[in-house]
């Protein structure tokens, strides 16, 4: 009998030991991608960002000039998002987008509208970018604006589209309030920032070769063998999204919640070096639904949504007083 007593606390303890340590491992990289930040208040350092980023994007969307002092092709930024755009499906996604919620006939606003590739899908469209310099895509209303600060009156557009431009705003959650504002009540939003972008993506670890770095830098490329594993971030993010419902369940209009990162405004070295947050499609999901938005893309199950990766959120906006923020 004891020896049976002992087998059985023998296979006890090894499956604790079998279940507990791949959560306690899913715990600590949880601990370590948990997403801290949040907007606070809007502060010097964040307009020193968008100052800096204003510049950059106002370069970009510039005519490159040649020797010759004739303009010739687009900065090489434009090319990246245009050929981005292309194997992405973007156009193709939004076009679906409107087409759900017959919005063909509606008035849309275009949050960081670059280079104008989404003008043409409904008649009645205005594009917004921050670089006025990008006017010069456009065949239709352009206005040169901050996705913080909208310069448009209350319930005034039936839907808004934003596509790779959140990553890039200070002040994220402000940008999705000033979305809410300016979208009417059972308005629909597309949200399609560049999701989870890397922290080191600013210095192009990944391109650049270990002769360009100090003692650091190639500890930190060297790191990536393991930090870019698909499991690893995996992990990481069911453990921060997992502790996030725990420690800030959204039972009352919640902040959104990002991992800050330092963008590179001088070398663009591969996609996102510009990107100043990471933003998780789960933490906008709770943003919303905590607000008594509804996501109308968004997996039932509490698992798919712990898993999900679409492009993008799509979510119909619920101005009701109860939901009031």
């Amino acid at each position: 009998m004891s020896k049976t007593v002992s087998l059985a606390r023998a296979l006890i303890k090894t499956a604790v030991i079998m279940v507990g340590a791949p959560l306690a491992v899913v715990a600590l990289l949880g601990a370590i991608h948990f997403p801290f930040e949040t907007d606070g208040p809007v502060d010097v350092s964040a307009d020193e960002i968008t100052a800096d980023s204003q510049e950059f994007y106002e370069e970009i969307y510039s005519p490159v000039i040649d020797a010759e002092s004739a303009p010739t092709d687009d900065h090489k930024y434009v090319q990246i998002g245009q050929e981005a755009n292309s194997n992405k499906g973007i156009v193709e996604a939004v076009t679906e987008f409107v087409d759900r919620y017959n919005l063909r006939q509606g008035r849309v606003l275009e949050v960081g509208a670059g280079s104008g590739q989404l003008q043409d899908i409904v008649d009645d469209y205005t594009g917004l970018d921050i670089a006025a310099s990008a006017k010069r895509y456009f065949h239709k209303p352009f206005v040169a604006g901050s996705a913080t600060d909208l310069p448009f009156a209350d319930n005034e557009f039936d839907a808004l589209w934003t596509v790779w431009t959140l990553e890039h705003v200070p002040n994220p959650e402000l940008a999705l309030r000033e979305a809410r504002r300016v979208v009417k009540p059972g308005g629909y939003l597309f949200l399609a920032p560049a999701w989870l972008c890397n922290s080191w993506a600013a210095e192009g670890y990944q391109v650049r070769p270990y002769e360009d770095f100090d003692i650091a830098g190639k500890l930190a490329k060297a790191t990536l063998v393991v930090r870019a594993n698909a499991y690893y971030r995996s992990a990481g993010l069911v453990g921060s999204r997992v502790a996030r419902r725990l420690v800030f369940p959204p039972n009352n209009p919640t902040d959104l919640r990002y991992t800050a990162l330092e963008a590179n405004f001088d070398e663009y070295w591969v996609a996102d070096s510009d990107a100043v947050n990471s933003l998780d499609p789960h933490e906008v999901m709770l943003w919303h639904t905590s607000r008594g938005d509804e996501c109308l893309n968004c997996p039932d199950a509490v698992g798919d949504q712990l898993l999900m990766g679409q492009l993008a959120l799509e979510i119909r906006v619920n101005k009701s007083e109860s939901f009031a923020d």
